[in-house]
Protein backbone atom coordinates (compact mmCIF):
# COMPACT_ATOMS: atom_id res chain seq x y z
CA UNK A 1 0.00 0.00 0.00
CA UNK A 2 1.26 3.89 -0.98
CA UNK A 3 0.14 7.55 -1.36
CA UNK A 4 0.28 8.56 -4.40
CA UNK A 5 0.89 12.72 -3.24
CA UNK A 6 0.46 14.16 -6.77
CA UNK A 7 -2.98 12.69 -7.12
CA UNK A 8 -4.31 12.26 -3.57
CA UNK A 9 -5.05 8.35 -3.98
CA UNK A 10 -3.43 5.16 -2.08
CA UNK A 11 -2.69 2.04 -4.60
CA UNK A 12 -1.19 -1.19 -3.89
CA UNK A 13 2.38 -1.00 -5.34
CA UNK A 14 3.82 -5.06 -6.50
CA UNK A 15 7.52 -5.19 -6.68
CA UNK A 16 9.15 -7.75 -8.89
CA UNK A 17 11.72 -9.90 -6.39
CA UNK A 18 14.24 -9.79 -9.48
CA UNK A 19 16.49 -7.88 -11.07
CA UNK A 20 15.94 -7.97 -14.76
CA UNK A 21 18.13 -7.65 -17.88
CA UNK A 22 17.54 -4.64 -19.82
CA UNK A 23 15.88 -6.92 -22.50
CA UNK A 24 13.47 -8.31 -20.02
CA UNK A 25 12.47 -4.66 -18.44
CA UNK A 26 11.66 -3.19 -21.50
CA UNK A 27 9.60 -6.31 -22.29
CA UNK A 28 7.73 -5.78 -18.70
CA UNK A 29 7.31 -1.94 -19.18
CA UNK A 30 5.65 -3.01 -22.69
CA UNK A 31 3.63 -5.55 -21.02
CA UNK A 32 2.43 -3.40 -18.81
CA UNK A 33 1.83 -0.53 -21.02
CA UNK A 34 -0.32 -2.90 -22.74
CA UNK A 35 -2.10 -3.82 -19.99
CA UNK A 36 -2.81 -0.15 -18.71
CA UNK A 37 -5.04 0.05 -21.63
CA UNK A 38 -7.23 -2.23 -20.76
CA UNK A 39 -10.68 -0.63 -19.48
CA UNK A 40 -12.86 -3.17 -17.68
CA UNK A 41 -14.19 -3.62 -14.24
CA UNK A 42 -12.80 -7.18 -13.71
CA UNK A 43 -9.45 -6.33 -14.98
CA UNK A 44 -6.92 -4.25 -11.88
CA UNK A 45 -6.58 -1.05 -13.21
CA UNK A 46 -2.88 -0.39 -14.28
CA UNK A 47 -2.03 2.70 -12.61
CA UNK A 48 2.02 3.26 -13.72
CA UNK A 49 5.65 1.03 -13.92
CA UNK A 50 9.10 2.12 -13.27
CA UNK A 51 12.14 0.87 -11.34
CA UNK A 52 13.02 1.46 -8.14
CA UNK A 53 16.28 3.15 -6.65
CA UNK A 54 18.11 -0.36 -6.50
CA UNK A 55 16.94 -1.56 -10.22
CA UNK A 56 13.94 -3.67 -9.88
CA UNK A 57 11.12 -3.50 -11.54
CA UNK A 58 7.55 -2.47 -10.21
CA UNK A 59 4.17 -1.95 -11.41
CA UNK A 60 1.42 0.39 -9.08
CA UNK A 61 -2.22 -0.83 -9.22
CA UNK A 62 -5.89 0.12 -7.95
CA UNK A 63 -5.94 -0.71 -4.28
CA UNK A 64 -8.85 -3.50 -3.85
CA UNK A 65 -10.02 -4.35 -0.66
CA UNK A 66 -10.72 -8.32 -0.11
CA UNK A 67 -9.81 -11.51 -0.24
CA UNK A 68 -8.47 -13.95 -3.22
CA UNK A 69 -10.46 -16.81 -4.86
CA UNK A 70 -7.49 -19.06 -3.63
CA UNK A 71 -8.25 -17.32 -0.06
CA UNK A 72 -11.80 -18.24 0.11
CA UNK A 73 -11.89 -21.81 -1.30
CA UNK A 74 -8.69 -22.52 1.43
CA UNK A 75 -11.30 -20.49 4.12
CA UNK A 76 -14.71 -22.02 3.07
CA UNK A 77 -13.94 -24.89 0.48
CA UNK A 78 -16.41 -25.42 -2.80
CA UNK A 79 -18.50 -22.75 -3.76
CA UNK A 80 -22.24 -23.39 -4.51
CA UNK A 81 -23.08 -23.42 -8.07
CA UNK A 82 -24.53 -19.56 -7.98
CA UNK A 83 -21.69 -18.48 -7.20
CA UNK A 84 -19.23 -20.37 -8.83
CA UNK A 85 -20.81 -19.57 -12.24
CA UNK A 86 -21.32 -15.85 -11.09
CA UNK A 87 -17.94 -15.64 -10.49
CA UNK A 88 -16.54 -17.89 -13.81
CA UNK A 89 -19.19 -15.46 -15.57
CA UNK A 90 -16.78 -12.50 -14.37
CA UNK A 91 -13.43 -13.81 -15.25
CA UNK A 92 -14.80 -14.68 -18.96
CA UNK A 93 -16.01 -11.10 -19.30
CA UNK A 94 -12.40 -9.91 -18.34
CA UNK A 95 -10.79 -12.15 -20.44
CA UNK A 96 -12.67 -11.81 -23.44
CA UNK A 97 -11.93 -7.73 -23.29
CA UNK A 98 -8.22 -8.67 -22.97
CA UNK A 99 -8.22 -11.29 -26.02
CA UNK A 100 -10.08 -8.63 -28.04
CA UNK A 101 -7.03 -6.12 -27.19
CA UNK A 102 -4.64 -8.95 -28.16
CA UNK A 103 -3.31 -9.56 -24.65
CA UNK A 104 -3.14 -13.10 -23.21
CA UNK A 105 -3.14 -13.18 -19.08
CA UNK A 106 -1.42 -16.55 -19.47
CA UNK A 107 -1.27 -17.15 -15.49
CA UNK A 108 -4.78 -17.65 -14.82
CA UNK A 109 -5.44 -19.14 -10.93
CA UNK A 110 -7.65 -18.93 -7.86
CA UNK A 111 -4.82 -16.16 -6.62
CA UNK A 112 -5.03 -14.22 -9.47
CA UNK A 113 -8.91 -13.46 -8.94
CA UNK A 114 -9.49 -10.50 -6.12
CA UNK A 115 -13.19 -10.98 -5.20
CA UNK A 116 -13.60 -7.17 -3.73
CA UNK A 117 -16.03 -6.75 -1.21
CA UNK A 118 -19.25 -5.25 -2.18
CA UNK A 119 -22.48 -6.21 -3.31
CA UNK A 120 -22.87 -6.83 -5.78
CA UNK A 121 -19.29 -8.77 -5.56
CA UNK A 122 -16.89 -7.64 -8.03
CA UNK A 123 -14.55 -10.22 -9.56
CA UNK A 124 -10.79 -8.62 -10.31
CA UNK A 125 -8.24 -10.24 -12.90
CA UNK A 126 -4.73 -9.47 -11.42
CA UNK A 127 -1.16 -9.74 -12.67
CA UNK A 128 -1.36 -9.40 -16.45
CA UNK A 129 2.17 -10.26 -18.43
CA UNK A 130 4.51 -11.71 -15.93
CA UNK A 131 3.79 -15.15 -17.20
CA UNK A 132 4.84 -14.09 -20.81
CA UNK A 133 7.66 -12.23 -19.44
CA UNK A 134 8.62 -15.50 -16.92
CA UNK A 135 8.12 -17.30 -20.15
CA UNK A 136 10.42 -14.92 -22.31
CA UNK A 137 13.51 -14.31 -19.79
CA UNK A 138 13.68 -18.02 -17.56
CA UNK A 139 13.20 -15.65 -14.60
CA UNK A 140 12.03 -18.31 -12.31
CA UNK A 141 10.09 -16.29 -9.64
CA UNK A 142 7.98 -14.53 -12.05
CA UNK A 143 4.22 -15.95 -12.48
CA UNK A 144 3.23 -19.36 -14.03
CA UNK A 145 1.54 -22.22 -12.49
CA UNK A 146 2.21 -25.26 -13.58
CA UNK A 147 -1.22 -26.70 -12.05
CA UNK A 148 -3.36 -24.22 -14.04
CA UNK A 149 -1.29 -24.40 -17.30
CA UNK A 150 -2.59 -26.12 -20.36
CA UNK A 151 -0.91 -28.94 -21.91
CA UNK A 152 0.83 -27.08 -24.68
CA UNK A 153 1.93 -24.40 -22.19
CA UNK A 154 3.47 -26.86 -20.54
CA UNK A 155 5.26 -28.34 -23.28
CA UNK A 156 6.49 -25.83 -24.95
CA UNK A 157 5.73 -22.54 -23.60
CA UNK A 158 2.98 -21.61 -26.15
CA UNK A 159 0.28 -19.70 -24.72
CA UNK A 160 -3.06 -18.18 -27.23
CA UNK A 161 -6.72 -17.47 -25.61
CA UNK A 162 -7.81 -21.07 -25.76
CA UNK A 163 -4.69 -21.49 -22.75
CA UNK A 164 -6.78 -18.68 -20.68
CA UNK A 165 -9.94 -20.73 -21.24
CA UNK A 166 -8.34 -23.99 -20.17
CA UNK A 167 -7.19 -22.39 -16.93
CA UNK A 168 -10.70 -20.92 -16.54
CA UNK A 169 -12.01 -24.44 -16.90
CA UNK A 170 -9.53 -25.49 -14.29
CA UNK A 171 -10.80 -22.70 -11.85
CA UNK A 172 -14.63 -23.43 -12.21
CA UNK A 173 -13.40 -27.02 -11.05
CA UNK A 174 -11.48 -25.81 -8.06
CA UNK A 175 -14.15 -23.39 -6.86
CA UNK A 176 -17.11 -26.61 -7.07
CA UNK A 177 -14.90 -29.02 -5.74
CA UNK A 178 -12.68 -26.51 -3.26
CA UNK A 179 -9.43 -27.22 -4.88
CA UNK A 180 -7.95 -28.15 -8.21
CA UNK A 181 -7.33 -32.09 -8.00
CA UNK A 182 -3.85 -33.27 -7.94
CA UNK A 183 -3.64 -36.03 -10.52
CA UNK A 184 -5.18 -36.44 -14.14
CA UNK A 185 -7.37 -38.91 -13.10
CA UNK A 186 -8.81 -37.06 -10.28
CA UNK A 187 -9.31 -34.39 -12.52
CA UNK A 188 -11.91 -36.23 -14.90
CA UNK A 189 -13.47 -37.38 -11.90
CA UNK A 190 -14.29 -33.95 -10.77
CA UNK A 191 -15.89 -33.04 -13.88
CA UNK A 192 -17.67 -36.62 -14.18
CA UNK A 193 -19.06 -35.36 -10.80
CA UNK A 194 -20.39 -31.74 -12.08
CA UNK A 195 -24.27 -32.12 -11.73
CA UNK A 196 -25.03 -29.88 -13.45
CA UNK A 197 -24.94 -30.44 -17.52
CA UNK A 198 -24.46 -27.37 -18.66
CA UNK A 199 -21.76 -26.56 -16.50
CA UNK A 200 -20.04 -30.06 -17.02
CA UNK A 201 -20.25 -30.44 -21.12
CA UNK A 202 -18.58 -26.16 -20.81
CA UNK A 203 -15.81 -27.82 -18.25
CA UNK A 204 -14.94 -31.00 -20.66
CA UNK A 205 -14.79 -28.58 -23.69
CA UNK A 206 -12.59 -26.18 -22.00
CA UNK A 207 -10.50 -28.58 -20.78
CA UNK A 208 -9.89 -30.32 -24.36
CA UNK A 209 -6.13 -31.07 -24.91
CA UNK A 210 -6.51 -30.11 -28.57
CA UNK A 211 -6.72 -26.08 -28.47
CA UNK A 212 -8.95 -26.45 -31.55
CA UNK A 213 -11.64 -28.38 -29.63
CA UNK A 214 -11.55 -25.71 -27.20
CA UNK A 215 -14.39 -22.81 -27.09
CA UNK A 216 -13.74 -20.27 -30.03
CA UNK A 217 -13.75 -17.50 -27.34
CA UNK A 218 -14.47 -16.77 -23.82
CA UNK A 219 -17.66 -15.43 -24.78
CA UNK A 220 -18.85 -18.26 -26.08
CA UNK A 221 -17.74 -20.66 -22.97
CA UNK A 222 -19.54 -17.60 -20.81
CA UNK A 223 -22.90 -18.43 -22.66
CA UNK A 224 -22.33 -22.74 -22.82
CA UNK A 225 -22.07 -22.46 -18.82
CA UNK A 226 -25.55 -21.14 -18.10
CA UNK A 227 -26.86 -23.31 -21.48
CA UNK A 228 -27.46 -20.54 -23.31
CA UNK A 229 -27.05 -20.92 -26.70
CA UNK A 230 -26.56 -17.36 -28.19
CA UNK A 231 -22.91 -16.64 -28.54
CA UNK A 232 -21.54 -13.54 -26.72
Amino acid sequence: RAHQELVGRDVAIKVLQDHLSPDAAQLFLAETRTAAQIDHRNIVRVLHADMTRSGRMFVAMELLSGQTLQQLLDDEGALSRVRTVAIASQLLAALATAHAGGVIHADVKPSNLFLQDGDPERVVLLDFGLSRLRAATAVSSLGGTPAYMAPEQLRDGRVDASTDLYAAGLVLVAMLTGRRPESQSALVAAVDAIDDAAIRAAVRRALADDPAERFESAGEMAAALTGDRTVA
